[in-house]
């Protein structure tokens, strides 16, 4: 596999990554894409995997949950360096990172109402329904637990940022998606006016 330009979309759960790429995607960002260098949105792929992908990619804007390892898998992996998706980045010529974040009151917020969203789908379809919605109905509330304690989500951030480092990329960016204006700032910008603990 290979990459010409890859832009790499990682954040927690209901940090904000689909809805921003659903905006991209029908040019409701034009500001953001401007920045991102994105042009045309059709011309590139929007993927979450890198199985059954083409040897040969040009643009690829890939979307990652940064607590997938924790809370998503079934066998927990201790660090990103372990995690075969992310071998796009060793096969990717251009990477620009973006990681999204959000106030953790907001998270649990979107969370929430991630959950009452379940609930319908549940009585619908019943029986054939259960197992899965039910899987990401408890998921959802063990991640709603975690978002309750900040530090830990720090901890997560400060992980994700020290392995995006490792890389020489052309940019890293940090979207803030609480409120419904995402504001993309660098991330040394961000680091420096921001409340994570960084250290």
């Amino acid at each position: 596999m290979h990459v010409e330009k890859l832009i790499f979309l990682g954040g927690p759960s209901c940090s904000g990554k689909s809805t921003f790429m659903k905006k991209i995607l029908e040019k409701e960002e034009p500001v953001i894409s401007k920045k991102l260098e994105i042009g045309d949105p059709s011309l590139w792929m929007y993927t979450t995997t890198t199985r059954g992908q083409p040897a040969l990619m040009y643009r690829v804007l890939f979307h990652y949950d940064i607590l997938i390892n924790k809370f998503y898998r079934e066998k927990h992996l201790e660090s990103y360096e372990k995690d075969e998706s992310l071998n796009i980045l060793d096969k990717s010529r251009e990477i620009t990172f973006v990681t999204f974040w959000a106030k953790p009151e907001t998270l649990i917020k979107r969370i929430k109402q991630r959950n009452k969203n379940i609930i319908p789908e549940l009585i619908k379809d019943y029986f054939r329904t259960l197992p899965l919605h039910y899987n990401n109905f408890m998921t959802n509330r063990r991640v709603l637990r975690f978002y309750t304690n900040p530090k830990e989500l720090d901890l997560i951030y400060k992980k994700w940022f020290e392995f995006c480092d490792k890389y020489k990329a052309k940019a890293y960016w940090i979207i803030d998606t609480t409120t419904d204006s995402p504001n993309l700032i660098p991330l040394s910008d961000w680091l420096e006016n921001s409340l994570l603990e960084t250290s």
